[in-house]
């Protein structure tokens, strides 16, 4: 009786840290997250669609690029992981000349937040990003 209760002790055991271990959550570094990104937006209902390309480097550094056929809207800034999310600052744009601006299409100012899926997979908004 005695072998059993220690074999039942040890199997419990060892599902408890199989639970332990699984449910943990997982963490995701940067080294791990940097390379190039890209995907597509559709919008069936107005039929226009949007490319992106994201470009997130160790440094922390990041370039944003949202294009369509009339425009490109691109944004540079910092980068940094927070639980299962990246988030993006952007530097403020620092052309004084309108017509610098117009040029480009635009520019992005503020905070993104993407969502990580996985190790090759980001979302913006409804949009999913893969890397390269």
């Amino acid at each position: 009786m005695k072998a059993y209760k220690k074999m039942k002790m040890r199997i419990l055991m060892f599902l408890n840290l199989f639970l332990f271990l699984a449910c943990n959550s997982t963490h995701f570094t940067m080294s791990e997250m940097a390379g190039t990104y890209n995907g597509n937006s559709k919008n069936t209902t107005k039929r226009v669609g949007y490319n992106f390309a994201l470009e997130l480097q160790k440094d922390s550094i990041c370039r944003i690029r949202k294009t369509h056929d009339i425009y490109n809207i691109t944004g540079i800034g910092k980068w940094y992981i927070k639980d299962k999310f990246i988030i993006i600052e952007y530097e403020k744009n620092t052309s004084e000349r309108l017509e610098d601006v117009l040029r480009a299409g635009g520019y992005l100012e503020g905070e993104d937040t993407l969502s990580i899926l996985n190790i090759n997979t980001i979302k913006i908004g409804t949009t999913v990003l893969r890397k390269r």
